[in-house]
């Protein structure tokens, strides 16, 4: 600075304002974001790392995939259930229903009285069954409605060579077509080879499988090799010696014949 010069006048500086707060990293922000993610109206919005509620299966790729893979609340519907007892015929053979059980012996009291008196029913094995409904197609008229029915049963009758109880199994497997009415059913079931039979909405299947069960049953149950064979009755002494002593009635027809021979 020269002599003589006035100093220079000093203009006091701004006082700083307050600092801004430091922008938070891409990273830090998509974090926050992500941790503070608003919650949509009426319903709960399921989290990143939530399991979803469909059944788990292996991919192609060996890597699971999951079922409800668009969204985590899908929820598959629930299989219609049929009653055996009231069984909708035609709507089971249109959506090819299938249905299977076991039923007690006891249950199914025309089968139990087949069994002898010395082999308790409560003793049986139980009466297994499978219904499985099916329509067939026909060109230029109504789909059919056929339903296939399976049973293994069990039955004690009484055989008829040694008069004890003998096991038997008894089992059915074969295709049934149902029908609307009566009539038809007489007509085709004289040409068919299989049973037709008429369908109902509340079709009872239990009395069915029982009627199927009847038709079964062998008509002389035995064994096949009896345990203990029927002793035979000791036979009468008495009877046997008067049948000895009476004569033959041709042999006095042939004595007669001799007499007259000899007297020509």
């Amino acid at each position: 600075m020269l002599q003589g010069e006035a100093p220079p006048r000093r203009v006091p500086s701004p006082k700083p304002s307050a600092r801004p707060a430091r922008l938070a990293s891409r990273s830090e922000r998509g974090s926050h974001r992500q941790a503070e993610k608003p919650r949509q109206k009426g319903r709960e919005v399921a989290p990143a790392n939530r399991a979803c509620s469909g059944r788990w299966s292996q991919g192609s790729a060996g890597v699971h995939s999951c079922a409800a893979l668009f969204h985590s609340y899908t929820r598959s519907m629930p299989a219609k259930i049929w009653n055996p007892l009231r069984l909708d015929v035609p709507a089971f053979a249109r959506e090819a229903g299938q249905i299977e059980g076991a039923w007690p012996a006891q249950e199914l009291p025309r089968f139990a009285s087949a069994g002898a008196p010395e082999a308790p029913v409560r003793d049986w094995a139980d009466v297994r069954w499978e219904l499985k409904g099916e329509q067939r197609a026909v060109q230029g008229g109504a789909a059919e409605v056929w339903l296939h029915c399976s049973i293994q049963a069990e039955v004690h009758p009484t055989c008829q060579r040694c008069l004890q109880p003998v096991a038997l199994a008894v089992g059915v497997s074969r295709w049934f077509r149902f029908v609307s009415d009566e009539v038809q059913a007489a007509e085709l079931d004289a040409d068919s080879e299989h049973d037709v039979l008429v369908w109902s909405r509340a079709f009872d299947a239990k009395e069915w499988i029982e009627d199927e069960l009847l038709l079964e049953l062998p008509i002389v149950p035995l064994h096949e090799s009896c345990p203990k064979p029927l002793p035979m009755p000791a036979p009468d002494l008495e009877e046997v010696v008067e049948v000895e002593e009476r004569p033959h009635p041709f042999a006095l027809l042939q004595g007669l014949k001799d007499k007259g021979g000899g007297k020509a």
